[in-house]
């Protein structure tokens, strides 16, 4: 891969403008810190064990992010570090750890980030944080006391506007790597007041601070495990074998897709992801046929050359050639056509599972079951 040219280097810096600025001190500080997330935990048992296992928590210890990273740093000559920083380590541009040799910086999207988000704004579709570092805390539940922070209520972060700018960016020459917040923008859940955090944050009952500091601690708090939720993932889509005719050396079927509860694209985020509905006949013979379906798009880059990988994606994907992914509530009738006689006994199975491979190393994919049917189709004479 060649390396980007000064233009290219111009819009990464650009990029990382949009995605945030820092606010003065508003608590009259001379000196102000980000907190980590195990500090926080202290006090927030409850949230930060559900925090700690999420997404976020693992922006930067995955292993998809990890090769990324590395492929691209190289490839740039580190200065790819502020476009990808800023989303999967935002405290590391502040501290400049941008080698993230800091424990702070490898906890990824931190308590601390988040709820230092004073506000959001746009310029070109691309929203961007405005922080607020200090003392005082934000979010969607502004009452009580704390020994340890001020409270602050949070209109902002109870909006999907607060997931864009990091749910809604570009690559390098920019082409979208992420369109999740203008898809969910465009669609009826927009319209009806469907947010982001109502689908991927759902109210979930516990302590929101542990007893050892409270005397009564009880009620309910946002789900801080967010979108690494298999059941949602597994609710997002439904798939049904609506009709099968049988001709005398001929089986047609028609199988029904549903994006059913996604708020945004099926598949949405990295282009590279797919939803894959795979059609099985098994006959009483012994033999069995196969089909599969991809939904998801297709991206070149200048020579027309389709991109199949990460690295490649973000510093040369140049326009999208297809796209074939579910858009909220789509229903599509999927036909299929296998030579089976009418005669023969069938077991037919329909499934949809989400699928992510992004060619780093062979071994490493993803796929989860999404949803699935079968029915027996009887032989006739």
């Amino acid at each position: 891969m060649a390396r980007p040219s000064l233009v290219v280097m111009t819009l990464i810096l650009s990029f990382l403008l949009a995605g945030w600025a820092v606010a003065g001190d508003r608590d009259g500080k001379k000196s102000v810190r980000f907190t980590s997330s195990k500090v926080c935990g202290r006090c927030h048992q409850q949230i930060y064990q559900s925090w700690r296992g999420s997404m976020h928590a693992l922006a930067v210890k995955n292993q998809v992010f990890q090769e990324v990273y590395k492929k691209v740093y190289a490839d740039t000559g580190g200065e790819v570090k502020y476009f990808c920083l800023r989303c999967h380590a935002p405290t590391a541009l502040i501290t400049k750890d941008y080698d993230l040799k800091l424990p702070l910086s490898r906890e990824g999207v931190t308590c601390d980030f988040c709820h230092s988000v004073g506000r959001v704004s746009f310029k070109d579709n691309q929203a961007r944080y405005h922080l607020s570092l200090g003392n005082t805390k934000r979010g969607p539940n502004g009452k009580g006391t704390s020994p340890a922070h001020k409270i602050e209520s949070s209109k902002i972060h109870t909006n999907s506007e607060f997931c864009a700018p990091c749910h809604q960016g570009y690559n390098t020459i920019g082409l979208p790597m992420r369109s999740t917040y203008l898809e969910w923008k465009e669609s009826n859940y927009a319209d009806s007041g469907k947010g982001c955090q109502g689908c991927h944050m759902g109210s979930i009952k516990g302590n929101k601070v542990s007893t050892k500091w409270v005397k009564d601690g009880s009620g309910s708090f946002s789900n801080h495990k967010v979108s690494l939720s298999l059941r949602k993932v597994r609710d997002a889509a439904q798939v049904k074998i609506k009709r099968v005719e049988r001709r005398k050396r001929l089986m047609n079927l028609w199988v029904e897709v549903i994006n059913s509860r996604a708020g945004h694209m099926l598949p949405t985020g990295t282009p590279l992801k797919k939803v894959v509905l795979t059609i099985v006949v098994e006959l009483d013979n012994g033999r069995s046929f196969k089909q599969v379906r991809e939904y998801g798009t297709v991206v070149v880059d200048q020579t027309a050359k389709v991109i199949i990988d990460l690295p490649t994606l973000l510093l040369a994907g140049e326009r999208v050639v297809k796209d074939s992914r579910l858009a909220p509530g789509e229903k599509r009738l999927e036909q299929f056509s296998f030579a089976v006689s009418r005669t023969r006994r069938a077991k037919i199975s329909a499934a949809l599972d989400y699928a992510f491979a992004p060619s780093l190393h062979k071994e490493f994919s993803m796929k989860v079951a999404l949803n699935q049917d079968s029915l027996v189709s009887h032989g006739k004479e």
